[in-house]
C-alpha cells in the first residue's frame, strides 16, 4: 500500500513535463502523454478527499491515516515542495551558471 502513495507522489512532484508537442519525435510526443497522464492520475489520487479516498485501503487517506499521517498535512507539504521546486528551477532559468554544464558545480543542466 505504501508503494501506491510512495509512487503517486513521485508521478506528482515529476510534474506534468513538456506540454508542447512541436519538434517532438514520435517516441518523445509518447513518453510526454504517459508522463502528464501518470501526473493528472497522481494529482487526482493525492488530493482526492472524497470519503472513498479515505475508506479504500488504497486510498491515499486511508493510507496516511493508517501510518498515523494526517492526510491534509501530507498534501501541504507535497503542495509546498512542488512550489519549491518551480521556484528553483525558475531560478536555474535566471542563473547563466545553469546555461553553460562545463560551469556548473551543481552538475545539473538547463
Amino acid at each position: 500500500m505504501i508503494a501506491c502513495v510512495t509512487q503517486a507522489i513521485e508521478d506528482y512532484l515529476d510534474g506534468p513535463g513538456e506540454t508542447r508537442s512541436s519538434g517532438l519525435n514520435r517516441d518523445a510526443k509518447s513518453r510526454a502523454s504517459m508522463r502528464q497522464k501518470r501526473y493528472e492520475a497522481a494529482k487526482s489520487y493525492i488530493f482526492d478527499d472524497t470519503r472513498e479516498s479515505r475508506e479504500c485501503i488504497f486510498g491515499f487517506a486511508f493510507i496516511l491515516m493508517s501510518l498515523g499521517i494526517d492526510p491534509e498535512a501530507a498534501r501541504k507539504s507535497i503542495s509546498r515542495r512542488t512550489r519549491c521546486k518551480n521556484a528553483q528551477k525558475a531560478a536555474q532559468s535566471l542563473d547563466p551558471m545553469y546555461a553553460f554544464p562545463e560551469n556548473n558545480r551543481h552538475g545539473e543542466s538547463a
